[in-house]
């Protein structure tokens, strides 16, 4: 639950993983049971999001997305798959992507799991800009004696993003074909039938008949968008279907199979068989009985027996056995996530409270009714770590439409391993709820899961919107006409109803969560003070409760971007959606401000777009005629910035007690991420800490790194850092400079002495201290140094060249001591202790083939000098 994400996040991401296996190809981001956890290096950032630009060549529901951000020219993500790739066979990768600009360059490289020496990387570019294309890479030549489980996406290898939309990548299906790229992609466990891209086609025989379609029956334990559907007609009684998968069954650890299915009967059978692709006496089957009729349940299938010396590559499935299908609904079924589990059979353990969603070892069970069946354990849409209860009440759900919270057990509903322990002088509990409406009420059920007639119920009123709360439920005083709480009853089973008493085609449809369902009162008390500046969203006892106008729409969230200036616990998060351009909200503080001494204002942000912009207004509690206001704009994308409001001017004679936030006035929000805004730490300053850094650059002269800045303070007093890094990771201080309020500063420095130490590219980054001793970065800027002290003394032809560089010395008295290729990012690949073939002032590099198309930087060295020179391969 929450609490626990705030103190412990790593051991949280380690249990909501739980369960979840690693990817396989073709990677098409579609699967609930397969973590697609990117890790990510030098600014690159990768996720998994509902697609954005469901259009063209690309109309699936998930992609990949990944935002460059500084320092590094090289930034981006990798993910490890679940085995070895196999080169065997097929050599093409295919990926869609979706780029922001014509010419924009993908790397695809993979490599060996354990030693990143062991890789092949190939780049493709692509043609068009805003619009879904498939690029593909050939791997024809990458030797498949080795083992590569890694695959690593750099976008724009050779320049450092900036996180703006400009590098904001999709990328969707990896898939690795055979050169031509044209035949099927097979599938692999698990069998979720969401994938557009993997061929899911059955070959039927005797009467069976299996076609993937959109799932008919979504409820219960099965709300996913695809399942598969046999139709069992006339043939024979073991008429059925299989299917081949990718590559053979991995039974070395995974013994268990787990089936979900939708049966016609009680009493309805599936065998499921698993055979070697060419020798179909190499074999092994299972059969399981249904337990319920037209309602989703899972089957397990004990395989711990099978010979695991042999492979098996066909997966067949046989529904009633022994039994003539006859084409009807008596003979229709449907199946879905086709899992290979644990050798214990994936047992869960029965659910108890407290609940909170979390925990993959843990059997929760969600069972909606009257309206609201679309009740489902999804991640919470504060806090993408957190796991909760969605319940959809839709338009056409009745007054008592609700949703049982209870442990299955083989379609039996089982309720909680223990009972609900009121006592008389204890007899509440308390549940997070969030709900779209304030004043909802909410009414919590508790019976007996064997007796419904031993039950209670009771209510509690929601009192914010779109954000969450803590609901107490006090069984000691029950809802009208229902009967009393008796101490003497195993109440073990809850149930939910949100708006209780109000049908959906009056209320519309509406979506609600809920999470923590705890015994007992509250943990979390009701906010009972009215907000003070600074602004934190930190206190429990405070309110902090926005007013919302003209499409604004503000909560208190916990942080899900903790990072950079900013890792709080919780933040404010605006969504502009459609309304008006001066959209936003406010908030009343207890006292008006106090602006007699203090007179700036500071603002953390996150905002999606470079340039977007905050106006900061306040105003008189009971006159909006008295106010004051001022706007400040963005410099980065989808990272923590601080903002920086001059109030110096204001009339101290009048009272403010209200602030107001109005982010992009003048647009119309829309609702999406792009008008998704993040902010904190409002605070009133006197202007001593305020620095806004304008420009940051770094450029050559006369042999010289000259780095310049410009900058704003109200104050001269705090100072900067010149840092300097040879590999982009380890930067050491330069020098230090005074501050200057509205000026600009220029510092020049000096290469090494020791010119052979200069490596091809220097980094440099700014480092902004306040006299606190608090600091920040400016961006980090790649000087590269091609060209310097070159100045015609040597010559290297052709350029570009395909297979092999000559250079020459312009003085022939001079003599080359030593020859590197170098990357652009200061790698060292070629040496003359590989391919120097000396001759007086003459080298001939031989053998380049291998480099990869792109840039170099060819790097000479006499026994005085160092010379370096940018060089293309084609």
């Amino acid at each position: 639950m929450r609490k626990l994400y705030l103190l412990l996040p790593a051991l949280l991401l380690v249990l909501i993983s739980f369960g979840q296996t690693p990817p396989v190809l073709p990677m098409d981001f579609e699967s609930a049971t397969i973590n697609y956890t990117f890790s990510d290096f030098g600014g690159g950032a990768t996720t998994v999001i509902s697609n954005p630009q469901s259009n063209g060549i690309n109309t699936s529901a998930k992609v990949g997305k990944m935002i460059k951000g500084a320092p590094e020219v090289y930034g981006g993500s990798f993910i490890s798959l679940a085995s070895p790739m196999d080169f065997s066979a097929n050599k093409t990768f295919k990926v869609k992507v979706f780029m922001p600009r014509v010419g924009t360059k993908l790397l695809l490289k993979v490599e060996n799991q354990t030693d990143g020496g062991i890789n092949f990387e190939k780049e493709a570019t692509g043609t068009v800009a805003n619009a879904w294309e498939e690029l593909s890479f050939d791997f024809s030549t990458i030797s498949t004696s080795n083992q590569y489980q890694k695959i690593v996406l750099i976008f724009d290898l050779g320049t450092a993003g900036d996180g703006s939309a400009n590098f904001t990548y999709l990328f969707d299906d990896i898939t690795l074909t055979t050169s031509g790229g044209g035949g099927p992609v097979l599938p692999t466990l698990p069998l979720d039938f969401e994938s557009g891209v993997i061929t899911y086609s059955f070959t039927d025989f005797d009467g069976g008949g299996t076609t993937k379609i959109t799932n008919s029956q979504s409820s219960g334990i099965n709300t996913s968008g695809n399942v598969a559907k046999m139709i069992k007609s006339a043939g024979q009684p073991w008429g059925g279907s299989w299917l081949l998968l990718a590559s053979p069954i991995d039974f070395s650890v995974n013994k268990t199979f787990k089936i979900k299915v939708f049966m016609p009967r009680v009493g309805a059978k599936l065998l499921l068989k698993v055979e070697d692709q060419s020798n179909s006496a190499i074999n092994f089957e299972k059969e399981a009985t249904g337990t319920v009729a037209n309602a989703w349940e899972e089957l397990t299938f004990d395989y711990s027996t099978i010979g695991t010396a042999n492979q098996y590559q066909k997966m067949t499935l046989i529904f009633d056995l022994g039994t003539m299908g006859d084409g009807t609904a008596n003979f229709t079924y449907l199946f879905d996530d086709i899992m290979l589990t644990n050798s214990g059979g994936g047992s869960l353990t029965q659910m108890n409270l407290p609940v909170s969603f979390d925990l993959a070892t843990i059997d929760y069970g969600l069972v909606g009714f009257g309206g609201a069946e679309a009740s489902s354990i999804v991640a919470d849409p504060t806090l993408s770590s957190n796991k909760v209860a969605k319940v959809i009440k839709s338009a056409g759900a009745e007054l008592w439409a609700g949703t049982t919270v209870t442990a299955i057990n083989g379609g039996i509903q089982t309720g909680f391993s223990s009972k609900i322990p009121f006592t008389a002088s204890e007899t509440k509990m308390n549940i997070r709820v969030w709900s779209p409406n304030a004043g909802i009420k909410v009414r919590l059920k508790v019976e007996d899961h064997t007796d419904p007639n031993k039950s209670v119920e009771t209510e509690a009123t929601t009192t914010v919107a779109n954000t969450w709360e803590t609901l107490e439920f006090n069984f000691a005083s029950q809802a009208s006409g229902t009967a009393a709480l008796n101490l003497a009853f195993n109440y073990n089973k809850a149930s939910i109803f949100f708006n209780f008493g109000v049908t959906g085609a009056a209320a519309g449809e509406k979506t609600y969560y809920f999470d923590d369902i705890q015994f007992g009162a509250s943990n979390t008390p009701p906010p009972t003070s009215s907000p003070v500046l600074p602004l934190t969203f930190e206190s429990a006892a405070t309110n902090y409760a926005f007013t919302d106008f003209d499409g604004g729409g503000t909560t208190k969230i916990a942080n899900a971007q903790m990072s950079g200036i900013n890792t709080s616990a919780n933040v404010a998060r605006m969504i502009k959606s459609p309304g008006q351009v001066w959209g936003g909200s406010w908030i009343s503080l207890a006292a008006p401000i106090d602006f007699s001494v203090n007179k700036f204002f500071r603002v953390k942000v996150f905002m999606p777009r470079v340039g977007a912009k905050l106006l900061l207004k306040v105003e008189n509690q009971t006159d909006g005629g008295i106010a004051f206001e001022k706007e400040a704009t963005g410099t980065v994308a989808n990272a923590w910035e601080e903002l920086f409001f001059d109030y110096s001017t204001i009339n101290t004679t009048n009272q403010y007690q209200k602030l107001v936030l109005i982010f992009d006035l003048g647009t119309a929000g829309d609702g999406t991420a792009n008008f998704t805004y993040l902010f904190d730490d409002i605070t009133l300053t006197s202007g001593a800490l305020a620095v806004k850094l304008i420009s940051f650059d770094a450029k050559l002269a006369n042999n010289k790194a000259v780095v310049k800045w410009t900058s704003e303070s109200e104050i001269n007093h705090d100072h900067y850092e010149v840092e300097r890094s040879d590999d982009g990771i380890h930067f050491a201080s330069r020098g230090k400079v005074n501050g200057n309020g509205n000026s600009s500063v220029t510092q020049t420095y000096q290469f090494a002495d020791d010119l052979n130490a200069v490596p091809a590219i220097v980094y440099y980054r700014l480092k902004i201290v306040d006299n606190s001793g608090k600091y920040s970065y400016s961006k980090t800027v790649a000087l590269n140094i091609n060209g310097l002290l070159n100045n015609g003394k040597f010559n290297s032809y052709p350029n570009p060249f395909t297979s092999g560089i000559k250079v020459s010395l312009s003085s022939k008295a001079d003599a080359m001591a030593g020859i590197r290729i170098i990357s652009l990012e200061g790698k060292e690949l070629i040496n003359n202790k590989q391919l120097l073939q000396k001759g007086n002032n003459i080298v001939v590099l031989k053998d380049l083939e291998k480099l990869p198309k792109g840039n170099y930087i060819l790097e000479v060295t006499t026994p005085t000098d160092r010379f370096i020179k940018k060089i293309m391969k084609n």
